[in-house]
């Protein structure tokens, strides 16, 4: 498991457990702006 998919499993976690009243697809779409667009750039070297 790359770094990127380490920190947005951390996120989806951690969003669970303190936005519990929203759906699965709200917390997706704030791990994907925290996130952004390039995730590969938290691979890089």
């Amino acid at each position: 498991m790359g770094t990127a998919d380490q920190i947005t499993q951390a996120w989806q976690q951690r969003l669970a457990t303190e936005l519990p009243d929203q759906s699965e697809g709200v917390r997706s779409c704030i791990v994907q702006w925290l996130m952004g667009e390039n995730t590969q750039r938290f691979d890089e070297g």
